[in-house]
């Protein structure tokens, strides 16, 4: 039986998420632009692994790759030990669930939450169904309430409680505490180390260099297009917030000289 760092049982359907040598580039405006640059790591089940990095460092490009959304110009995606581009649409949507910056992405806005369940009830375990009742219930969402009526972050978590209910082997999340208060924020960080828990891979890109320290086994560092630095569980433990907005900055400074470009941190 398979089991997590806990020691608890884990899904039957968890797995590992793997890239090996990603790369993407994208024409813009008349310029090339080198998006993903040759990316390598690992993101084992049970672990949280959080990307950051500055505005058009990569990040959303790698987690559309990690999700089988973009097709990459060389490199390869492995979830389970499969290649992600020759896994059928309708069972990668069954391994790995998604959820996008804006909640509506994953909801339909003329819908009750009762409805949203029901649209997902093919996809659903059964034996969550009970437990995704409850978890609404303890988060004080109305299954009476139409979508549209909900706050931004009531919709987040909607959606993250659906993804969750499907039991993936991979969720992946693009900035999924941005538009939150502090009280939602810290149930989505509390929900996503429930799911790794429970032996899923959890990803997810974020601004927030404090919450990606808390929650994290692992930390991926991107700057243009490349992975910069990669720090593990044990490096974290001992890694000062302070220091990890230092080591952004020198690297910000660093391409801005080779561009030519003024810092704005030094005028």
């Amino acid at each position: 039986m398979v089991r997590a760092r806990n020691g608890g049982e884990v899904l039957a359907g968890s797995c590992d998420l793997e890239v090996s040598e990603a790369r993407k580039t994208y024409t813009a405006m008349g310029r090339t632009i080198r998006a993903l640059r040759g990316i390598t790591v690992r993101m084992p089940h049970g672990e949280i692994s959080a990307i950051i990095g500055t505005n058009g460092s990569g990040k959303s490009t790698l987690l559309q790759a990690l999700g089988g959304l973009l097709r990459l110009d060389g490199g390869t995606v492995y979830l389970g030990g499969r290649d992600v581009s020759r896994i059928g649409a309708a069972e990668l949507a069954c391994m790995r669930g998604i959820l996008y910056q804006e909640p509506l992405r994953s909801l339909c806005a003329g819908f009750t939450i009762t409805e949203m369940m029901s649209l997902y009830g093919d996809r659903i375990k059964a034996a969550t169904f009970g437990e995704l009742r409850s978890t609404l219930e303890r988060i004080n969402l109305d299954r009476n309430r139409v979508v549209s009526t909900l706050s931004v972050g009531q919709q987040q978590l909607l959606a993250l409680e659906l993804v969750l209910a499907r039991r993936p082997g991979v969720i992946l999340l693009d900035e999924p505490t941005a538009a939150l208060d502090v009280q939602n924020a810290a149930l989505v960080c509390e929900r996503l180390l429930g799911a790794a828990k429970m032996g899923i891979s959890v990803v997810f890109v974020s601004h927030n260099l404090e919450e990606a320290l808390a929650v994290a086994d692992q930390l991926l560092f991107l700057h243009e297009g490349e992975l910069v630095k990669c720090w593990r569980a044990e490096e974290l433990a001992s890694l000062r917030e302070g220091t990890l907005r230092d080591f952004v900055r020198e690297h910000v400074a660093a391409a801005l000289a080779r561009a030519n470009l003024p810092n704005p941190a030094t005028n």
